[in-house]
């Protein structure tokens, strides 16, 4: 620990077999000034983490926890084959999952530990993630980032008390599955897939902005559904379609499609509003080959002093 002024310090406890952790380890930032340190538990074949970390800081950034299995289950239940104390460990911002053995590599986490976190949570994996049951966490402002190494799939909703979500596979292939809902409050959902494609058959993302960066962003039987005022989308696949199912008005929006094509609708999800896109910012631009712009409930596109920016071949526009 620092003690008045200055960072906490670092710990790694680490096996090439099997690692039991049943103690605590403390490493605080100083009362006064510094971050908390950064912590690590892991074993390479199994690791049985049953006990406490702090890495509090009163007047800087919390620090981090890292335990790193191969793939995580985000799924109710109970036994040795679970993490038990994501609670004890709450007080750090990155707190990651065993790996017990006999699980087929799964570590398995209850959800209700998510939910009572009182910092960040992160979950890395170098495999897949999957939410098979719902994540609501309680606490304002906390968020939860998924971070695994080849898929992210969401078979179950997760919402926060407006905190951050995001999901990110690095340069997995497997890309980002949606099959449930995605709910930020007035924070941002981040969906990071720049080697895979962003899909969904069920679901609406629920945010005051959503950022995606993948190679395909929805297809046309299961466009993406979103509830936010600010949308930026980056996809990077030649050809084919992505498409956007805008359910609000869009106040700042920026979508690449590259060489591909961009359906987006607004306007349909909420009667109370009028689904107009409009420029407040000088943000709003689309980018691809072909653009198709539907606005229901007669809203407006762009305006005289803030018009729409577009590079399209093609583009048609419905108001």
């Amino acid at each position: 620990d620092a003690i008045t002024n200055g960072e906490g310090g670092e710990v790694v406890t680490w096996s090439n077999n099997a690692t039991r952790f049943y103690g605590t380890i403390s490493a605080q930032g100083g009362i006064e000034a510094g971050d908390g340190g950064k912590v690590e538990v892991s074993g390479k074949q199994f690791l049985d983490y049953n006990g406490s970390v702090n890495t509090l800081a009163p007047n800087g950034n919390i620090g981090t926890l890292l335990l790193d299995p191969t793939n995580i289950e985000v799924v109710t239940g109970s036994g040795d084959q679970f993490a038990n104390n994501l609670n004890d460990v709450d007080n750090s911002s990155d707190p990651n999952l065993p790996n017990p053995p006999g699980t087929s590599g799964i570590a398995k986490i209850n959800p209700s530990l998510i939910n009572g976190a009182t910092s960040n949570v992160t979950l890395q994996a170098s495999n897949n993630i999957t939410f098979t049951d719902a994540v609501s966490m309680t606490q304002e402002g906390v968020g939860l980032t998924a971070d695994a190494g080849n898929q992210i799939t969401v078979n179950a909703d997760i919402s926060t008390n407006n905190g951050a979500i995001e999901l990110d596979t690095n340069n997995g292939t497997g890309g980002i599955v949606l099959n449930a809902k995605l709910n930020a409050g007035t924070s941002t959902v981040t969906l990071n897939a720049p080697l895979g494609a962003i899909t969904r058959t069920a679901g609406v993302i629920t945010a005051n902005s959503l950022n995606a960066t993948a190679t395909a962003f929805g297809t046309n039987g299961n466009p993406i559904h979103t509830d936010v005022d600010e949308l930026s989308v980056d996809t990077s696949t030649p050809g084919g379609d992505q498409f956007i199912d805008e359910q609000d008005t869009l106040t700042a929006l920026n979508l690449r499609a590259n060489q591909g094509n961009i359906a987006l609708i607004t306007g349909v999800g909420n009667p109370a509003t009028s689904g107009a896109i409009t420029d407040t910012d000088g943000a709003l631009d689309l980018f691809g080959n072909q653009v198709s712009v539907i606005i229901n409930k007669a809203g407006d596109f762009g305006s005289t002093n803030n018009p729409i920016r577009t590079t399209a071949n093609d583009l048609t526009v419905d108001t």
